[in-house]
């Protein structure tokens, strides 16, 4: 049997690969395939680098097994991991393991398996619809009339589960599996579901700037917010898709909300693909094949999304570019900004880089004009600009609300607007009840042992947090330095603000969102809605 020396690249902290041999004869086609090894006694996932390596004849070389006939990971992939090696100075092996998804390094097959979707049992009329209370229940239906959809993305655009199973228990809808084919590519002949807004003469421009150019080059897209910006990277990927090439839209995790996943699958008739902490390893695969085998046109993903396997790939956008969860601070240390603009240019295609308040590095590169900048200065529709006022705070009252961070200005706003029926937004950038614990009688503040940071009162939990490492420490009763039990706390964070709020109105909705009190996309879903509705009128967050 003929074999074939290759070169293997595992999952440890050494910077070379492994020779092994494969017993067939293969070529450069199979660069970017799975192996599974024997490696220090240990059976291991490698990934083959090179084929047709020399070796010397007289050094037995360990068999490797083929886990793949064809490699899913493409050449650009594979050279902007290579580039992540070396400008990151981390192993390629290790680069590997954090570009594939769980299961695949784990040697799972490169495969569909049934995807769980939801239909109609049934055509359903207007009296129907009339008769069912919930508004999102009637809006699944409509959503279902032009077909099954899987159950991730109604998931992903907002609706409860306990929403979709309720409309199960009324047999309105049932649940089947849907199964997918590789290599299923989307119709360019029908892009749109819905007409675009008429675009103004900034938009344009900015639309039509990066439309005439199909080559690479990195764009800058510096809009104030509301200018539009999301509607120019719609119209920009049409242009893209209608061309027969798909689209990586990588975005912050805390703009992966419905409103964004729900403005594509409305606008676009194109299969949209999803890379974020809230599906499933089996999801993630599924996203994954999506875009290797040109199933999907777009990906929309946080920053691992850039190391998925995309057909055909035609533009990159990168919105909020500023934001630091493009960076990762473990293992693999990268910026994803910087590894999508690095694939880009392997690719030969555009970079939009979307922000209100661009990062410095980008502001040098349009300086040094290595970027293109365009300005979006006005709002989009007609929308006017927010009026401003400053409370100089010398000059207010000293209130009990003033104490917990509501001026008396600020109070007789809040209570005037409320009264109308309005509703009213309150930002403060500090988790917990308040900003420190401190003791009265010899001023000594707790601090974290770990990293000598103030540690946050957060009395609902009777602790002590560290916003730095996320230590917690239960509220002690008594000061460690001269055991003094008056201990008292300094500043203030949402949870106190919101319990002022509640006690001073107490019959106006409050919904309080951080870190603390909502801990997943259902709760958050849950208080926007109740927002949405009217039935809260006040939201700090």
């Amino acid at each position: 049997m003929t074999s074939t020396v290759v070169n293997v690249a595992l999952n440890r902290p050494l910077f070379k690969e492994f020779a092994y041999v494969v017993n067939k004869k293969i070529n450069d086609s199979y660069i970017g395939c799975r192996v599974k090894v024997n490696f220090a006694n240990s059976t291991m996932i490698g990934i083959i680098t090179k084929v047709d390596v020399p070796n010397d004849s007289s050094i037995k070389l360990k068999e490797a097994t083929l886990l793949d006939e064809h490699s899913f990971i493409t050449d650009d992939v594979i050279k902007m991991l290579e580039f992540g090696s070396s400008y990151y100075q981390y192993p390629l092996g290790q680069c590997f393991y954090v570009a594939l998804p769980k299961l695949l390094r784990e040697g799972g097959a490169f495969a569909y398996e049934k995807i769980p979707a939801l239909q109609l049992c049934c055509d359903i009329d207007e009296e129907q619809l009339k008769k069912i209370k919930s508004e999102d229940q009637k809006k699944i239906l409509n959503l279902l009339k032009t077909g099954p959809i899987q159950r991730k993305e109604l998931r992903e655009r907002g609706f409860l589960s306990s929403t979709e199973n309720a409309l199960i228990k009324k047999n309105l809808v049932e649940i089947i599996n849907i199964e997918k084919k590789e290599n299923e590519a989307f119709s360019t002949d029908n892009i749109l579901k819905e007409t675009p807004p008429q675009a103004n003469t900034e938009q344009l421009s900015a639309i039509y700037t990066v439309q005439k150019n199909s080559d690479f080059k990195v764009f800058l897209i510096n809009g104030i917010t509301g200018s539009g910006k999301t509607e120019v990277y719609l119209r920009i990927i049409e242009d893209v898709l209608k061309k027969g090439k798909s689209v990586l839209v990588l975005v912050p995790e805390i703009s992966l909300t419905p409103q964004t996943f729900d403005r594509f699958y409305r606008r676009f008739n194109v299969p949209v693909s999803s890379v974020h902490s809230a599906l499933s390893d089996r999801e993630r695969l599924d996203s994954y094949i999506d875009m290797a085998t040109g199933n999907s046109g777009i990906l929309i993903g946080t920053r691992t999304a850039v190391f998925t396997p995309i057909k055909n790939l035609g533009l990159i956008v990168i919105d909020e570019e500023h934001d630091s969860s493009f960076k990762q601070n473990d293992t693999f240390r990268y910026h994803a900004r910087a590894l999508a603009i690095m694939r880009a240019k392997i690719n030969n295609c555009p970079v939009i880089l979307g922000s209100a308040t661009p990062s410095l590095e980008t502001l040098f590169n349009c300086y040094k004009g290595l970027y293109s900048r365009i300005d979006l200065k006005y709002r989009a529709g007609g929308a006017s600009y927010p009026d401003f006022e400053l409370i100089d705070l010398t000059k207010e009252p000293v209130t009990e609300g003033l104490n917990k961070g509501v001026s008396q200005t600020l109070e007789d706003r809040i209570g005037e607007e409320t009264a109308k029926g309005n509703q009213v937004l309150l930002f403060l950038n500090r988790r917990g009840y308040a900003h420190h614990l401190v003791c009265h009688l010899c001023g000594h503040v707790f601090t974290c042992p770990n990293c000598d940071n103030i540690l946050t009162v957060h009395k609902t939990n009777h602790r002590l947090q560290c916003h730095v490492c996320d230590t917690t420490f239960k509220t002690p009763d008594k000061c460690p330095v001269c055991e003094n039990t008056q201990l008292f706390e300094q500043g203030f964070g949402t949870e106190q603000v919101s319990d002022y709020l509640k006690d001073r109105y107490p019959d106006v909705g409050i919904e309080r969102i951080d870190r603390d009190s909502v801990t997943t996309k259902n709760q958050l879903e849950i208080r926007l809605n109740r927002v949405r509705d009217g039935k809260s009128q006040i939201m700090l967050g």
